[in-house]
């Protein structure tokens, strides 16, 4: 079983009132770092999950820097420890207060196994000595042609994380993968259809940004476990919309989708 963990923090998005002590909130499973909310704690091989969550009552020393410990742990239904990752919540409240925005991630490999998994992230502050957990239990189920691990972007080299939307004249970068697909025949053929609705649910778009990814490359066929697709849309309105994206597999026929909003502010 390959899984592969990672946990990552940005800082500096919270201010707030002192707290008495160090207190973990406002857990949610999304869509990449800022990202959606995510409707379920279910996974498929490949597939990633995200927990954003906020930090109160952190310790600030003289300089006004706080130094955390960030813990991720992973153990299947057995009790087996899978992973354990420890990274450092460091840095400077610019904006003051004793709060903080962090999050962390799972990333699961191709070859995991059907089944229930207890996800522990914990926080300590190492200059005020407090400290809190949270558990989820997640759930990875048998692998179907299906749209995992989508993420946004603001840059095209996808290193700036973004929610889904932005100010009017950026542009909104994505990149998603499909899994379970079909190989009949020596090929590969899967299709993405990218729409926005506007509020009653009525496409924007004079027709949906189409991408395509066949190949008939022997070597590919046998060993790609997923495809890439990727791409991006200019924001040249302010409004309330509705993101679609459609990937179908061709060759069996089959579509998975994924919608949240998008919101487009003015400057």
């Amino acid at each position: 079983m390959r899984l592969l963990l990672s946990a990552a923090a940005a800082m500096l998005l919270i201010s707030s009132a002192a707290h008495a002590k160090l207190e973990i909130k406002d857990v949610k499973a999304v869509h990449g770092m800022y990202g959606p909310e995510r409707k379920d704690l279910d996974v498929y091989p490949g597939d990633e999950i995200f927990f954003r969550f906020s930090i109160d009552g952190v310790a600030v020393d003289a300089d006004g820097k706080v130094n955390c410990l960030l813990t991720v742990h992973l153990e299947d239904a057995d009790g087996k420890e899978l992973l354990n990752q420890r990274s450092p919540l460091q840095g400077v409240l610019a904006l003051g207060g004793k709060s903080l925005l962090s999050s962390a991630y799972v990333n699961f490999g191709d070859a995991v196994a059907a089944g229930t998994y207890k996800l522990t992230v914990t926080v300590e502050d190492k200059q005020g000595e407090g400290k809190d957990t949270f558990t989820r239990q997640l759930k990875c189920v048998p692998a179907e042609f299906a749209i995992v691990a989508p993420r946004f972007f603001h840059d095209a080299e996808n290193k700036a994380p973004s929610p889904i939307g932005g100010l009017v004249g950026e542009s909104l970068h994505f990149r998603l993968k499909s899994i379970g697909f079909e190989r009949g025949g020596g090929k590969i053929d899967n299709e993405m259809l990218v729409d926005v609705l506007d509020a009653g649910g009525k496409s924007v778009l004079t027709k949906p940004i189409h991408a395509e990814l066949v190949t008939d490359d022997a070597d590919m066929v046998k060993k790609a476990s997923s495809l890439t697709f990727r791409g991006n849309l200019a924001l040249n309105r302010s409004g309330t919309f509705t993101l679609r994206i459609t990937l179908t597999d061709r060759l069996s026929k089959r579509s998975a989708k994924f919608e949240a909003p998008l919101k487009v502010m003015a400057p």
